[in-house]
């Protein structure tokens, strides 16, 4: 998987092209940018690792950005926005 640094990469494009080619149920709610993937010895994403850590700002170092029901742009995932989805305030 190539890196992209965090600070050169166009969220709001991705998101506008997204909602272009995808339908609405296939468009990541949570994009999380990670240094770097733990992998297998098969060089396969170990992905039951990142579904176990979950989106929690307050629990990940890593920048984790939301996309709110009836948004067209990611947000960044405070902790206070972390509580109103974990809340029930946004249906998902």
């Amino acid at each position: 998987i190539p890196a992209v640094p965090k600070e050169s990469f166009d969220l709001d494009a991705l998101a506008e092209k997204m909602h272009q080619v995808l339908p609405a149920y296939a468009i990541p709610k949570f994009i999380r940018f990670k240094k770097a993937l733990e992998t297998t010895p098969t060089f396969k994403v170990k992905k039951v690792v990142l579904h176990k850590e979950g989106f929690d700002p307050d629990q990940i170092d890593d920048s984790i950005f939301a996309l709110l029901p009836g948004e067209k742009t990611y947000k960044p995932l405070t902790p206070e926005l972390y509580q109103e989805i974990a809340g029930g305030k946004y249906p998902y």
